[in-house]
């Protein structure tokens, strides 16, 4: 931004430098040499096209630069200051609990705390039999006859634990 600005400020004397050399890389040098610019710098100027000349592209220019330069000395203040670190962190969390908070949907307790259940009988009593119960990757619970042969059904071919 600077080097636009430095470029704009010598307009005439950038335009006789790039017309008097013979290629790019000679006005590059020839540029970065007499306004002591980078060779970024130098290739923006060269890439500039002629439309940013005006009289209104100069003053966008300059406010632009004094907002980055503005931006610049706030972020060099953060970064010198631990106290407006915090500060900053602590009003963005402030925003995301503003935005995501909410209060907890579950209750978490102590396994010491949950009831405890005694097995409830009914229905149809059919013969004891070995059941194999099963749990898949996918959150599926199920129960099939132990002594039956394993096979692949939809459902059951992600399987994690299966136990008599």
């Amino acid at each position: 931004m600077a080097g636009l600005l430095v470029a704009l400020e010598a307009i005439d004397e950038v335009v006789v430098i790039i017309r008097g050399s013979e290629d790019t890389a000679t006005a590059r040098d020839a540029l970065m040499e007499r306004f002591s610019l980078s060779r970024i710098q130098t290739d923006h100027i060269l890439d500039m096209p002629l439309k940013r000349l005006t009289a209104l592209e100069v003053r966008r220019l300059e406010e632009e630069q004094a907002e980055l330069e503005s931006a610049i000395a706030g972020h060099t203040q953060l970064l010198d200051s631990e106290k407006r670190q915090r500060t900053l962190v602590l009003a963005e969390l402030g925003e995301a609990v503003e935005q995501f908070g909410r209060e907890r949907r579950t209750e978490i307790v102590h396994a010491d705390d949950l009831p405890v259940f005694e097995a409830v009988g009914g229905g149809r009593r059919r013969g004891r039999r070995a059941l194999r119960g099963h749990l898949s990757t996918s959150g599926h619970v199920g129960r099939l006859p132990a002594e039956g042969a394993k096979r692949a059904t939809p459902g059951r071919h992600d399987v994690l634990v299966a136990q008599v």
